[in-house]
């Protein structure tokens, strides 16, 4: 039996450069979307925290460890200045 692949594509207005999440979401929630595997770099990932619009975490890891004090990080962004305001 042929497979189809269906996608759109769509253009998202940007805050300062980048992607605005808020709307974006938005317009996935107009298109009846109920969730979303955000899978990406440090900046992307930590742009959705700082926006607090993770509902749940996953975190999967490779069974090798590479970096060091200077690597990029998993997840950047401006982060929690303490364990109590940290993302739970």
């Amino acid at each position: 039996m042929p497979r189809t692949t269906r996608y759109q594509c769509y253009h998202r207005e940007q805050n300062k450069g980048r992607v605005d999440l808020r709307a974006a979401l938005r317009a996935l929630g107009k298109r009846n979307v109920t969730s979303l595997l955000v899978e990406g770099g440090g900046e992307l990932l930590g742009s959705f925290f700082d926006a607090r619009l993770v509902g749940k975490i996953a975190l999967f890891y490779a069974p090798m460890v590479i970096g060091g004090r200077n690597a990029i990080t998993s997840v950047a962004g401006e982060g929690s200045a303490t364990v109590k305001k940290g993302r739970d």
